[in-house]
């Protein structure tokens, strides 16, 4: 579960989606008003500095969104490749992505590969 920067709640699912559902929904309660399809199971969630949200997966995956499909819907514009089930996720001060695995890695992905692809150091 994470609070984005906007108020508006993600919650990631074992049916392999991130639901959002708005702000007020903290206290009125309220159905999703969004679901964006990862490529697994959805271990853990991050909002990054540029507003993305990256999802852990335990397909071995962190799937990265633009902020654009949290309102517009779309799809994830990358998937980047860690070491196992991503547990945990922490941008690190000069933007790289850490990725905790159940491989017992933490996976570093330069801030670099959120836009161009590429592969952990």
């Amino acid at each position: 579960l994470l609070r984005l920067s906007d108020g508006a709640l993600a919650a990631g699912t074992s049916a392999g989606t991130v639901d959002f559902f708005a702000s007020v929904a903290l206290v009125e309660g309220g159905e999703k008003t969004l679901s964006l399809r990862a490529s697994g199971n959805v271990l853990s969630l991050l909002q990054l500095s540029n507003g993305a949200l990256a999802a852990g997966t335990n397909a071995g995956t962190v799937d990265i969104f633009p902020s654009a499909t949290f309102v517009e819907g779309g799809e994830k514009t990358l998937s980047l490749r860690a070491s196992g089930n991503v547990l945990s996720l922490l941008q690190l001060s000069n933007g790289a992505l850490a990725a905790g695995t159940n491989a017992g890695t933490v996976d570093i992905f330069p801030s670099a590969t959120f836009v161009e692809g590429g592969e952990k150091t």
